[in-house]
């Protein structure tokens, strides 16, 4: 999952004053994320999941901030709050 996050705003690097999410983020993300499960009623789920609590518990600049990072160094741990996210999705659409 860590490609995902990298993948949501490479489509508007070129845009210097964007503040939200694009719908081509939207799309690159869930391209992304279906790819490390293999349940895909699961996958979609969670991926859902992620995706809505990212944009409404991340800000749109911490979020661009966190892509760059991510872009700098694919393999790089992923931030507190970004893991919490997915933690707290697992828990919830897996059902555990």
């Amino acid at each position: 999952m860590l490609g995902f996050v990298a993948l949501m705003v490479l489509v508007g690097c070129s845009d210097p004053v964007q503040t939200d999410y694009t719908a081509q983020q939207t799309e690159n993300f869930f391209a992304a994320c279906t790819v490390p499960v293999e349940d895909s009623i699961l996958q979609a789920r969670l991926c859902q999941c992620v995706f809505e609590r990212v944009q409404t518990e991340i800000p749109y600049e911490r979020f661009a901030e966190i892509d760059a990072e991510l872009v700098l160094d694919p393999l790089a741990e992923l931030p507190t709050e970004l893991n919490v996210i997915i933690a707290g999705c697992v828990i919830e659409e897996a059902d555990l």
